[in-house]
């Protein structure tokens, strides 16, 4: 679900279903309290598994919500407070009536921000679309919350994912960039199959041009992250410069 701020800035509100037989998720919304964001969830039935997350990015550039769901009723949200770039997990177990205090998850070096004329800080023509902002999944066969966001590393926009146990949120492992590739790669979304623990993730991708034209790229791992498969989706690549800011 999006809904834009006065034209220009997207927020998202998520909505996530329970498992089979559970009806309905929780609705995690997104509101600007000075220079940080914070979360509010607001239940429609209930649904005894959930686990929830809602981030926002950078700055004033972007704020978005996230929810995965988990095989037990443990409620995460995850807040990027704004002014430090740095992500956070907050913790609920009540369906989000309350949380705990923010644990960061990793900071980051050089967030992405594609929101011209107030920034634009990859090569090439200038566009606007979704900067550096955490995406979260969950891993019910090896009891990990993943994170997975894009980060400028020496000098070229990478996906990068880090991962804790579910139980210890306050100890996440060293980020990785995956599959290190040719060109910038931007807006990462990944999910997890919950049977085999497989994670599946994309990125705009300029690596099979040279770093010049995006593509769609699908990246898989069934090692939790160790390796990668890399794949070009799209047939044909694209400049989304050419279609103006």
């Amino acid at each position: 679900v999006e809904a834009g701020l006065g034209g220009e800035h997207v927020h998202r509100a998520a909505l996530a279903l329970g498992r089979a037989g559970e009806a309905a998720g929780d609705v995690l919304e997104p509101l600007a309290h000075g220079l940080e964001m914070v979360g509010r969830a607001r239940h429609l039935e209930d649904v005894a598994v959930l686990l929830h997350v809602v981030c926002a990015c950078v700055g004033d550039r972007e704020e978005a919500a996230y929810v995965v769901t988990s095989r037990w009723g443990r409620p995460l949200q995850v807040i990027v407070f704004d002014e430090l770039p740095a992500m956070f997990v907050s913790v609920s177990t009540d369906h989000g009536a309350s949380w705990g205090a923010p644990i960061q998850v990793g900071t980051f070096q050089n967030p992405v921000c594609v929101f011209p004329p107030n920034c634009f800080n990859i090569t090439g023509g200038q566009f606007r679309g979704p900067g550096s902002y955490p995406v979260p999944a969950f891993d019910p066969t090896r009891h990990r919350l993943y994170v997975a966001y894009t980060d400028i590393i020496n000098g070229r926009a990478q996906a990068v994912i880090t991962w804790a146990d579910v139980n210890d949120l306050a100890h996440w492992s060293s980020p990785q960039v995956v599959a290190p590739g040719a060109g910038d790669r931007i807006n990462v979304e990944m999910s997890i199959e919950p049977t085999t623990g497989r994670i599946d993730m994309m990125a705009n991708d300029r690596s099979w041009s040279g770093n010049t034209l995006f593509d769609i790229t699908y990246f898989g791992s069934s090692d939790g992250g160790a390796t990668w498969s890399v794949q070009r989706v799209t047939k044909t690549s694209w400049d989304p410069a050419a279609y103006g800011v």
